[in-house]
C-alpha cells in the first residue's frame, strides 16, 4: 500500500494530478512533461489498496499534441486495473481524441469541440533517405493511431480514413461526439 502525504497531494497537484479525489487532468498540450506526470499519477493511484474498482477521472481540454505521448497515456490508461472515466471540456483534438475515446466511461460538456486530422510532423532539411525512412513509420503510426479510434468509437476505418486523409481537419461538436461513439455521454449541468 502506498502511504501518501500531504507533500505529495500538493506537489502533485501542482502537475494536474488530484491523488486524494482520483482525478487527473490533462489540460494543455500532450507532449512528454504532461504524459509524464498523468502516467505516473495513474500508477499512483492504482498502486493504492483497493483501488482497482474505484475509478480514476481524466478531465481533458486539449488540441493534441504528440502521437507518441498520447499512445504512452493509452497503454498506461488500458494497463491500470482501475476503470478510467474521461471527460472532455472546452476542447478534445487531435490526439486527445484518442485519449477520451479510450476511456471505459466516456463523457463530455456540452459545448466541447473535437477535430480530428492526419497526424504530422516535424518538416526540417533531412536527408531524403531519413525522410523515406521517417515517411514509413510515421505511415505506420497513422495506421495505428485508425486501428485505436476504430476499436473505441463506432466510425469505420473507411470513415476514419476519410476524416484523417482530408486536407482540412474535421471539426464536430459533442452530439456528434456521442453520434461517432467518441464518448458515450453528454454532461449536463450538474448532473
Amino acid at each position: 500500500m502506498v502511504k501518501v502525504g500531504k507533500d505529495w497531494v500538493d506537489a502533485y497537484f501542482a502537475y494536474g494530478v488530484d491523488v486524494l479525489n482520483r482525478r487527473l487532468f490533462l489540460l494543455g498540450t500532450i507532449e512528454e512533461e504532461n504524459v509524464t506526470r498523468l502516467i505516473q499519477g495513474l500508477y499512483l493511484m492504482d498502486a493504492v489498496a483497493g483501488s482497482d474498482t474505484k475509478k480514476i477521472t481524466l478531465v481533458v481540454n486539449s488540441y493534441g499534441g504528440s502521437v507518441y505521448d498520447a499512445l504512452a497515456l493509452y497503454d498506461a490508461m488500458r494497463t491500470v486495473k482501475a476503470p478510467i472515466e474521461t471527460v472532455a471540456i472546452g476542447k478534445c483534438m487531435s490526439a486527445a481524441t484518442l485519449i477520451i475515446s479510450a476511456g471505459d466511461t466516456r463523457w463530455a460538456t456540452p459545448n466541447c469541440s473535437f477535430m480530428i486530422h492526419d497526424i504530422s510532423s516535424w518538416e526540417e532539411e533531412k536527408k531524403v533517405s531519413t525522410m523515406m525512412v521517417e515517411l514509413k513509420h510515421s505511415e505506420h503510426l497513422r495506421q495505428r493511431f485508425i486501428q485505436l479510434l476504430e476499436k473505441h468509437t463506432k466510425l469505420s476505418k473507411t470513415k476514419i480514413k476519410q476524416f484523417c486523409g482530408d486536407r482540412a481537419d474535421h471539426y464536430f461538436d459533442a452530439e456528434t461526439a456521442v453520434e461517432y461513439g467518441f464518448i458515450d455521454n453528454l454532461w449536463s449541468e450538474k448532473d
